[in-house]
């Protein structure tokens, strides 16, 4: 991957990200849920507050999916929290 080449580590948390989403959208949530903790990770190192509510944001949608309400409460208020 290019971006790891050249220690590009914004693009890496983002890929992370996007990667998490496809997985939430095809209904793979131990995957989904593996790369938005990646990016929650990267996004965390960076300092990047708009990837820290979106990675929140989708683990609070994987929890909410998996029936765990009060962890997806939760999340998404620690989501809401981060903007």
């Amino acid at each position: 991957m290019i971006a790891n080449e050249i220690g590009d580590r914004h693009s890496i948390a983002r890929l992370f990200g996007c990667l998490g989403h496809c997985h939430l959208g095809l209904g793979d949530l131990d995957a989904a849920r593996h790369f938005a903790e990646q990016y929650l990770v990267g996004s965390r190192q960076l300092g990047d507050r708009a990837g820290i509510c979106y990675s929140l944001a989708d683990l609070g949608e994987i929890a909410r999916l998996r029936g765990d309400l009060g962890t997806a409460r939760s999340l998404l208020e620690e989501s809401i929290a981060a903007i």
